[in-house]
């Protein structure tokens, strides 16, 4: 009997490693097709590379992902998992509706524009800031006011403004894709993506991890005693993998029919061997 269940989890194991694994090729297939897209498209537009850069954020959180869970460091790779929900997110409402594809990447380039521009300021507002630092900073400031000069943001602009001005918060900016009447938050941009059940399920749990509220999982203690648990997890991280696995597919899938619609099959072919 003790030998059957020592048997058992070691399959286990083998299943679980080799899902790992297949992450890992998965990485190595977005780059890949990033490659591919780079050689095949030489007149990419302005919204095309901003979606090309979207996508390879994310396969950088997923990247750092694949490392965490291989190391078992269950608290970082939950951390990281919220980034890469954050990422699909983002980038499945792009990709969602042909006609509104170039209007949501030109409004997510000026959240990050907007949000990038602020930090910049704010640092240059301290009397201590370095020459350097300060050089670094204005430059920031200066390379994306001169991006948001071009004509084909000024309507995400004009809308940016509206949307700001009914806010009437100054020191809040609204979320990129709540523009043109879109989702207001996270909750409805899951819902929208017919993802609110990972939302509400997953999605806060990682939150409170993110924001340390867990601190007190890590510890046991009694009146005479207190115990640490190990800073490496026990458990497999099942739960990151298959989450990390099914973003990876979806978005993939549409950044191919998106660019690549002649190779389409051939992904999915490999996206689901």
């Amino acid at each position: 009997m003790v030998y059957d269940e020592k048997y058992s989890h070691g399959i286990e194991k083998l299943a679980i490693e080799a899902k790992i694994e297949k992450l890992e090729e998965y990485v190595t297939l977005g780059t890949n097709l990033l490659l591919d897209i780079h050689k095949t498209n030489r007149k990419l537009k302005q919204h095309d590379l901003i979606i090309i850069a979207y996508y390879k954020k994310f396969l950088e959180q997923l990247d750092g992902l694949v490392l965490l869970i291989q190391h078992r460091s269950k608290s970082a790779a939950t951390v990281t998992l919220r980034s890469v929900f954050e990422s699909f997110l983002g980038l499945e409402y792009i990709l969602s509706e042909d006609s509104k594809i170039k209007q949501r990447a030109l409004s997510y380039y000026l959240g990050f524009a907007k949000e990038e521009i602020d930090v910049a300021e704010e640092v240059l507002s301290f009397s201590s800031t370095s020459p350097e630092t300060t050089e670094k900073f204005f430059e920031i400031i200066e390379i994306h006011k001169d991006d948001l000069n071009d004509p084909i943001f000024t309507e995400v602009i004009e809308e940016w403004n509206t949307v700001k001005g009914i806010m009437n918060a100054d020191h809040v900016n609204p979320a990129w894709y709540s523009l043109f009447y879109g989702p207001k938050n996270l909750k409805e941009l899951s819902k929208e993506l017919d993802v609110l059940f990972i939302y509400e399920h997953f999605y806060s749990a990682f939150s409170i991890e993110a924001h340390g509220f867990t601190a007190l999982r890590s510890t046991h203690h009694t009146e005479m005693d207190l115990d640490f648990l190990k800073l490496r997890s026990e458990e497999e991280l099942e739960t990151h993998i298959h989450f990390g696995t099914r973003f990876f597919k979806i978005l993939t899938l549409k950044i191919t029919e998106y660019f690549s619609p002649e190779d389409l099959k051939l992904y999915s072919r490999q996206v689901s061997e």
